[in-house]
């Protein structure tokens, strides 16, 4: 079983002559992974069912290389040549190669007060700040504040 570093399967990766095979489970996969590999779990890992690409090195990897070297002697065993990435995503990260990390939840938008009084008041009622002053009594500099949500 051959062994590779992170930075050979990046080169592979780029010239598209690698597929590389994520081993970990999915929660590890979603919180992080390099761009570009399948996620194929080795918990759910059989052999008859493997891709084998003619023409394309398969190389394994998983968090630390363990994992990883042990599907490879499995997949070994069954047929398929497969090499493994030693180090695994650490050595990926170490030797400075991006992941991919999920994207951030968006933030709720805040809707300020001044918006919903422009917006849901004063717009359907055809009311502008000098109006809005004059009916409600207040200053319309005050209003103006309000409304901008200063």
């Amino acid at each position: 079983m051959q062994e590779v570093d992170p930075v050979q399967v990046q080169a592979w990766l780029e010239s598209g002559a690698v597929l590389l095979v994520d081993v970990r489970e999915t929660r590890e996969y979603e919180a992080e992974h390099i761009a570009g590999a399948l996620l194929l779990p080795m918990s759910s890992l059989d052999p008859d069912y493997f891709p084998v690409l003619p023409g394309r090195r398969v190389v394994l990897h998983c968090a630390i290389g363990k994992r990883s070297q042990a599907a490879a002697k499995v997949l070994a065993a069954a047929g398929p040549e497969v090499a493994h990435m030693h180090g695994g995503l650490d050595a990926w990260k170490d030797a400075g190669l991006e992941t991919e990390l999920p994207l951030p939840e968006p933030a709720a938008k805040v809707v300020q007060p001044g918006q919903v009084l422009a917006q849901e008041y004063m717009a359907p009622k055809g009311l502008d700040l000098a109006e809005l002053a004059r009916r409600s009594g207040l200053a319309q500099a005050e209003l103006a504040g309000l409304v901008a949500a200063e």
